[in-house]
């Protein structure tokens, strides 16, 4: 029998399931007492467990052994994201390219306010489990423009992509040495030649991703694909 992979609290020994974790392993995948399961709790590490308790609306497992799980990178994402039409599907893919932190923001162009973030955190936990991930990215409320930048002003790498600009693209522009990374991706419709300018003038990095004009969500996947094959994670 396969054994699955379930979000959970760590007690001592023990690894609880409530809520739609118990539900899932319990009432839809019929687990019982004696039943292994892998188990991640947002530190870093897997724990292979065994069920040995199931109550009406939780279920304990004792700890068999735990390993640091392998797939985090060794550096930092932070993905700015504004608001757009595709917002789920960006954090869950970026969630699958091992991105830390999303942050989402309103700018002048940003024609969608509304964001739930209850929702947000389901997708990236579903996210986090589907790709074997064993630590929760953090999702912030959304913020303005203007805030980002001052935003992680010790990162080399704080890169923003302008659809407008040719050349100088977001490949050639990464540090090599200093890795970790945030990066700036407009909504639908873009940024203006001011925002720029005033992303320039904070210190930010206009980079290109192309000739071509992306989608917000392929733009997304495209930067922070371009990332990974810099610093040769894929």
């Amino acid at each position: 029998m396969e054994i699955r992979r379930f979000y959970g609290t760590k007690k001592n020994n023990i690894i609880v399931l409530e809520g739609d974790e118990f539900f899932h392993c319990i009432k839809v995948l019929r687990h019982r007492i004696g039943y292994e399961i892998v188990v991640f709790t947002g530190d870093g590490f897997d724990y292979n467990c065994r069920i040995i308790k199931i109550l009406d609306d939780s279920l304990e497992a004792e700890i068999l052994s735990h390993e640091k799980n392998q797939v985090e990178n060794k550096w930092k994402i932070i993905l700015c994201q504004g608001l757009c039409k595709e917002f789920d599907f960006i954090i869950q893919k970026a969630v699958e390219l091992g991105v830390n932190k999303i942050i989402p923001f309103l700018s002048s162009r940003t024609n969608i306010k509304n964001f739930k973030r209850i929702r947000a955190e389901k997708i990236i936990l579903d996210a986090v489990k589907q790709c074997g991930r064993a630590v929760i990215p953090e999702i912030t409320e959304p913020i303005k423009y203007e805030e980002l930048f001052n935003m992680n002003k010790n990162f080399k790498n704080r890169i923003i992509c302008y659809e407008d600009l040719k050349g100088n693209s977001l490949y050639s522009q990464l540090n090599w040495v200093d890795r970790d990374v945030l990066i700036v991706i407009g909504s639908e419709g873009g940024f203006t030649e001011e925002e720029i300018r005033n992303a320039a003038n904070s210190g930010l990095k206009i980079v290109s991703l192309g000739n071509r004009i992306l989608k917000a969500e392929t733009a997304a996947i495209t930067g922070l694909i371009t990332v990974l094959i810099k610093y040769d994670e894929i």
